[in-house]
């Protein structure tokens, strides 16, 4: 659970990039995450550096602070233990995340290992170069057994929690706010909709297989035996409008936001086609989100990234980047992602979304969890939230995820 506890804290930095959080007042009996010898933060300790969790506490919004700092760790582990013991599906999922965590998939042999910046093309050739069955082996208890453990036994008894502690109203009440929706379904919903976007089953598969994940269709429909094609194909993906999606994703021609002329995305038959729907749905289900109405990062507008006919002009989001951090961590951000300053600033950036329901594809798609296609793409909302939230508001996912690694 130290991966967790880690990517929590990056998330937290991350989730407030833009520093206007809502600071809102809290009863003197509670306590903060920065508070000396807080018992959350000690227990937290235990997983990653007390300096890191210190550094998370201090730029967390207050609210936040003082409903994670006033939880009780002992009580948070009572419950998370009894939701484990009496959901039938945690005793595999067990099992299962131990394997994991220990660097191996149950039921595989193969040690999943995560890129390095510094990648050759033939370093991600054999990266990439998985199988479905390799993925089918990770999908298959994900949805069977460790997504129903952790919403239904794990994260219910925290949000639980949560929702019962008077020094988390204020933080309950901003998410709501914020994504329309409690914490509790809020966070069910995007992992149903990111285990839909992955594991989904897509048929006929490629090659004459009878049919594949959607993980495995993306990859294998960017990379297409060639990884020196992923920074264009990504960049050009990163680049279609609205009304260009149906065509993109099929392999034929389109124009991106620049108005530019691409003959094709994906080289046909290697083309995600279905496998798209769960992406829609997940792009559809945010982009209903009240925040996005003002949500801005120094001069970009994170509602353009999926309003009908608009974008983000790359030179706003290199703005925005060398306002956030200095020119040489700048810089080494883009090597990590592959991609030049100049490489961004020649784009415009439009998450595509909507309309893939009236796309004619070939063949089926499975949900693995079926209640996620639910989203339907609505008109971004005009109004602006009660209170003024920012990317702070996905601080609350990250930190119950981070209270939640106190049990392992």
């Amino acid at each position: 659970m130290k991966t967790i506890s880690f990517a929590a804290s990056a998330l937290g930095f991350l989730a407030l990039a833009n520093g206007q959080t809502n600071q809102t007042n809290t009863s003197s009996t509670c306590s903060s995450l920065a508070d000396p010898n807080n018992a959350v933060t000690e227990a937290l300790s235990s997983l990653v550096s007390k300096k890191d969790v210190v550094k998370v506490a201090k730029i967390l919004p207050q609210s936040w602070s003082s409903c994670i700092g006033s939880l009780d760790p002992d009580a948070i582990k009572s419950v998370v233990l009894k939701g484990f013991a009496t959901q039938p599906t945690c005793l595999a999922a067990g099992q299962i995340l131990l394997s994991w965590f220990n660097g191996v998939p149950a039921n595989t042999s193969t040690k999943v290992d995560i890129p390095s910046s510094n990648f050759t093309d033939d370093d991600s050739d054999d990266y990439y170069n998985f199988t479905n069955a390799e993925l089918v082996s990770w999908c298959t208890p994900i949805s069977d057994s460790v997504l129903p453990c952790v919403t239904g036994g794990v994260l219910s008894p925290v949000f639980d929690q949560i929702t019962a502690n008077p020094c988390c109203s204020a933080m309950v009440s901003e998410i709501k706010g914020a994504v329309g929706t409690s914490p509790k379904d809020f966070t069910n919903k995007l992992l149903n909709y990111a285990t839909n976007t992955v594991c989904n089953t897509q048929t006929p598969g490629f090659n004459g297989a009878a049919n594949q994940t959607c993980g495995y269709s993306w990859v294998q429909s960017f990379i297409n035996g060639d990884s020196s094609t992923l920074k264009s194909r990504i960049l050009n993906a990163l680049q279609v409008p609205n009304d260009q999606g149906c065509s993109a994703f099929q392999g034929n021609a389109f124009r991106t936001t620049k108005g530019v002329s691409v003959s094709n995305l994906f080289t046909k038959p290697i083309v995600p086609g279905s496998c798209v729907k769960p992406v829609d749905d997940l792009f559809g289900w945010v982009r209903q989100f009240p925040l996005l109405s003002n949500l801005t990062w120094d001069d970009v507008s994170i509602q353009a990234l999926f309003a009908d006919g608009k974008c983000v002009n790359g030179s706003a989001v290199n703005k925005a980047v060398l306002s956030s951090m200095n020119k040489d961590d700048a810089e080494d951000l883009y090597e990590s992602l592959g991609v030049s300053s100049d490489d961004v600033a020649g784009a415009c950036f439009h998450m595509s979304n909507g309309g893939y329901g009236k796309c004619t594809f070939a063949g089926e798609l499975k949900d693995v969890v079926p209640q996620a296609s639910t989203a339907t793409t609505t008109a971004i909302p005009t109004t602006t939230p009660k209170s003024s939230i920012d990317l702070a508001t996905v601080s609350l996912f990250v930190s119950t995820v981070a209270v939640v690694a106190l049990t392992w």
